[in-house]
């Protein structure tokens, strides 16, 4: 696990803590969402995975990939990306609580902007 990947996973996580004890909903959703990319992003591709044994069912095991601090960036503003879209889109078309509620993610990923960009390179703006 990369310097930043640790970093980044322990904030979110006591943040995400924080926010459930808070009750604050968009900050919970944006947190969760955020943790479940990375985690996505961990697994490991099919092609490396052993063979499975259709006799003893589970293939078991393996352990998950390290992101490298390029790709956490990648998935970074890729996330904040979507979620401006989203906002644009839902806005577009009348939904205003859902544009607000996809604002209010945006918010709380754009406080963690920040930390990202110590290593460097800005997410997506």
């Amino acid at each position: 696990m990369s310097d930043l990947e640790q970093r980044l996973r322990s904030r979110l996580t006591l943040d995400l803590r924080a926010a459930l004890k808070g009750r604050q909903a968009a900050r919970v959703a944006a947190l969760r969402s955020l943790l479940a990319t990375l985690d996505h992003a961990q697994a490991v591709p099919l092609a490396a995975l052993p063979a499975h044994d259709p006799l003893c069912g589970a293939i078991g095991e393996v352990p998950r990939r390290s992101l490298t601090d390029a790709e956490i960036l990648a998935l970074f503003a890729s996330e904040l990306d979507e979620r401006r879209t989203a906002a644009v889109l839902l806005e577009k078309h009348g939904c205003q609580e859902e544009a607000e509620r996809v604002r209010a993610e945006l918010d709380v990923l754009t406080d963690y902007s920040a930390e990202i960009c110590d290593r460097g390179a800005a997410p997506g703006n």
